[in-house]
């Protein structure tokens, strides 16, 4: 069996199907191409077209030589991931033919297929796997098991390590107490803008105030360089009490200004966890546990949960 090739974003790619009676190379009647890219989106090639009007010089798809089809000019691979064709002969000769190649990340493309929100590179992890070579084989289980580990990480640690959207916003906060402060969850830094924050009346409509930067107090107020904001306070003496039932809008880039050290590490080493699975066994790795117990399978090393769990905090705005 043919093993499945790797190719890089941008080749062409021109998939070829041999259909035969027997031993013997033969002609269907008909011949459907299908394609299917790493979205799962299917296109239609060539539907039900006449084989006996097919030649050398035919396209989308050509015909080579009795019961030899290749697509022509081929299909350009436009992003990474699993690509799928199909053949799809009727009449004479019915059969069905798949090919399935891998389309390699790309540095240049889309950042190698790594979300916005991934808390390490595919550089980075390759170098801490000691994958320090030119081969490209494996880059796409690398990214996924990228992307995995950091939305794992993300959603126990219930912070925004990575923030959710690029560039300044506005968010809303309730007021539950009497005062001057309001948690605003994770705020990276405070707008340019002249008043980024304001006090909405209990109607959720009517604005009270608007503050300037120069009367807030952004805590903690010494941060390490990783650190966001989490509290703000409003100077007394321009600001109105804040009241239960009132809301504060807040005008700021938001998430922790840059990837805290250890979660890095933790990141890398749950995607080493992961790798270093053994596929070979996994149905006796998964099987119950003798006496009736069950066994515990986990997304995360302990070690990389327990820091994550480390970031976690009551209140997440």
């Amino acid at each position: 069996m043919a093993k499945i090739q790797h190719f890089t974003v941008g080749s062409v790619w021109r998939p070829q199907a041999t259909f035969t009676i027997g031993s013997s190379a033969s002609d269907p009647t008909f011949l459907t191409v299908l394609q299917q890219d790493p979205a799962g989106v299917e296109t239609t090639i060539s539907a039900a077209t006449t084989v006996s009007a097919l030649t050398t010089a035919s396209t989308p798809v050509a015909r080579l030589s009795t019961g030899v089809f290749q697509l022509s000019p081929g299909v350009t691979l436009t992003g990474s991931g699993y690509w799928f064709m199909k053949f799809a002969g009727t009449g004479a000769a019915q059969a069905s033919i798949q090919e399935e190649i891998i389309v390699d990340p790309d540095e240049f493309t889309s950042n190698a297929g790594l979300s916005d929100r991934a808390l390490v590179s595919l550089a980075e992890t390759k170098d801490w796997l000691q994958q320090q070579n030119i081969d490209v084989g494996e880059d796409l289980e690398l990214v996924r098991t990228i992307n995995d580990a950091s939305d794992r990480i993300i959603q126990e640690s219930g912070r925004e390590l990575k923030p959710i959207s690029t560039g300044a916003s506005t968010r809303t906060f309730d007021v539950y107490d009497y005062g001057y402060c309001v948690q605003v969850g994770d705020l990276a830094v405070l707008t340019t803008a002249s008043n980024p924050v304001s006090i909405i009346a209990s109607d959720w409509t009517t604005v009270i105030s608007s503050i300037s930067a120069t009367n807030i107090t952004t805590y903690p107020m010494v941060r390490q360089p990783w650190e966001p904001v989490r509290k703000i306070q409003l100077n007394p003496m321009v600001s109105p009490m804040l009241a239960p039932g009132m809301r504060v809008t807040v005008n700021a880039t938001w998430g922790f200004p840059s990837v805290p050290g250890n979660i890095r590490q933790a990141a890398l080493d749950a995607i080493a966890y992961v790798l270093d699975r053994d596929v070979e066994h996994w149905r006796e790795d998964l099987a119950p546990v003798a006496g009736g117990g069950v066994t515990l399978t986990l997304s995360l090393p302990p070690s990389a949960l327990e820091v994550a769990n480390a970031y976690s905090e009551p209140f997440v705005g």
